[in-house]
């Protein structure tokens, strides 16, 4: 169950209270910003683009710094080995989430109770995790395939004739990108009728509930105070929540309609389908399922639908990419290359994806530059903690930062800068080469490596599709080999160690 009003009033004072009256132990000794009496570092963090002021603090004062909100003490880590160690499952590591992800239950239901996704309750993650696990399989990777080609298809018609038909010429992509998406993630992995859903009343809806998810990560006791200060806003955020659960109450009726589905059938919802209560042996009620499905839609929806948006910017922004993405796809005879004696381009296929290294590098550079989960895998001591060569105490919010590992000026060369050819011209780009005590790595140069890698989703050793047929397979799966998996990442997209992403494979198919 997520926290009451007044149980999380609770919690928070009991933070605020480890962190000003307990123990320091070295928590005062990490390098970070001057604040604000009484607000930290709130004022700093009220914009838009929080992370990118995080990841000016990580440059300015190294790959371990401190900061607060209010009394709150957070520590920001972008050191990849010690990032590895945090978010592992062996000694030093932190599996328990921060309470801040349960803001996101805003969006997978308007039930009051925690998904695997929020939960910090190890029985319920690990169940749904186990449970689900096949669906992201290779072979159900193929079967969605299908799906995300032919909706992709359709989008790129109707981009065609809404440019031609604009008096602008112009087409906006993220919204026709995110609605796609829902679409492949309905009628794949769900199954269900998309006649009988709005996917442009969902995306408005899933991204208004976002919106103020994020807003109360950087305000916590933010929803104390906004229906008093802001009520259309909080009516609107209400009125989102229940078009959201509307669908998930149609895809729990749907999957219970269909009755028990065989056990070899192992699409999402039959998967989901099957689990069962661990206290009681009976399947899951609708109150216990309902949030589940409502995570694996916004995972779905909100990742994979960003990333492409991105991409799109950075082709757009950068005419020499598009050359050679076109060139790339002409000589693979997917793409017409306007010339008169050009024969007409093939269908893209599933075994096309890992064959087109530069499209991937450019893939691979986006999600560096701008990962869809910036600010996530937040984590929170439970007892005195060593974070590198500090002692911290309980109840201190660690926050080993996607988009400050994957950015910062220690850990790469002109991390500003959009190159694909750095995942072409060094196999072991997305591992770091040094890391010091103080927890600063040294940035990678550009030298050749022998490593390789034979997984269907691409040739670099270092890139997250190197694994990730391999990472859907169960909670401890990684990428690459075992030595790579003992390496140091400073690239990690979805998420790195036990708890990273499930559906990684099923959104780099999709990307």
């Amino acid at each position: 169950m997520s926290l009451g009003a007044g149980e999380e009033v609770r919690f928070y004072l009991n933070l605020l209270r480890n962190n000003w009256l307990g123990p320091k132990f070295d928590l005062l000794k990490i390098p970070g910003p001057p604040g604000y009496w009484g607000a930290g570092h709130i004022p700093y963090l009220m914009r838009p683009d929080y992370h990118v002021q995080a990841l000016e603090w990580a440059n300015k004062y190294g790959g371990i710094c401190r900061f607060s909100l209010g009394g709150q003490h957070i520590v920001l880590v972008s050191d990849p080995a010690l990032v590895q160690t945090l978010l592992g499952r062996g000694p030093g590591s932190l599996p328990r989430k921060c309470i801040g992800y349960q803001f996101f239950d805003l969006a997978t239901n308007h039930l009051g109770r925690r998904s695997f996704f929020t939960t910090t309750d190890e029985e319920q993650w690990l169940l749904i995790r186990k449970g689900t696990a096949q669906a992201f399989s290779q072979a159900n990777i193929r079967r969605y395939f299908t799906c995300a080609l032919k909706h992709a298809q359709e989008l790129a018609d109707q981009v065609k004739i809404t440019a031609a038909t604009s008096r602008a010429g112009c087409v906006e992509m993220q919204e026709q990108v995110e609605m796609m998406l829902l679409d492949v993630f309905l009628e794949g992995l769900f199954e269900v009728d998309l006649r009988r859903v709005n996917s442009e009343d969902i995306s408005h809806a899933m991204n208004t509930v976002l919106l103020e998810a994020n807003e109360r990560i950087k305000f916590p006791l933010r929803k104390m105070f906004v229906n008093l200060v802001s009520p259309r806003w909080s009516y609107k955020v209400w009125s989102a929540q229940h078009v959201l659960g509307g669908l998930y109450e149609r895809i729990f009726n749907t999957m219970r309609a269909r009755g028990v589905p065989p056990e070899d059938e192992t699409v999402l919802w039959a998967c989901l389908a099957r689990l069962k209560d661990p206290a009681t042996g009976q399947p899951l009620t609708k109150q216990q399922l309902l949030p589940e499905i409502g995570a694996f839609i916004l995972a779905g929806f909100d990742t994979s639908s960003h990333t492409i948006a991105w991409c799109l910017f950075n082709i757009a922004a950068h005419p020499e990419v598009q050359r050679r993405i076109k060139s790339e796809l002409s000589a693979s005879g997917l793409l017409h290359a306007g010339q008169g004696n050009c024969v007409t381009p093939r269908q893209l296929s599933y075994e096309d994806l890992p064959r087109l290294p530069y499209l991937n590098a450019v893939i691979d550079e986006t999600m560096r530059m701008y990962p869809v989960a910036a600010t996530g895998s937040v984590r929170e001591t439970t007892a005195p903690t060593q974070i590198g060569p500090y002692k911290v105490p309980e109840g201190i919010v660690v926050w080993p930062m996607i988009y400050a590992l994957q950015n910062s000026t220690h850990n790469w060369e002109e991390p500003e800068k959009f190159k694909p050819e750095r995942w072409l011209d060094n196999r072991d780009c997305a591992y770091a080469t040094t890391s010091s005590s103080n927890g600063s790595s040294s940035p990678s140069g550009s030298s050749s490596s022998s490593s390789s890698s034979n997984s269907p989703f691409g040739s670099e050793a270092g890139s997250p599709r190197a694994g990730a047929a391999d990472a859907a397979a169960g909670p401890a799966a990684g990428a690459g080999s075992a030595a790579d998996a003992r390496r140091a990442r400073r690239f990690a997209p979805f998420s790195d160690g036990l708890k990273n992403c499930l559906g990684q494979a099923l959104g780099i198919m999709e990307g």
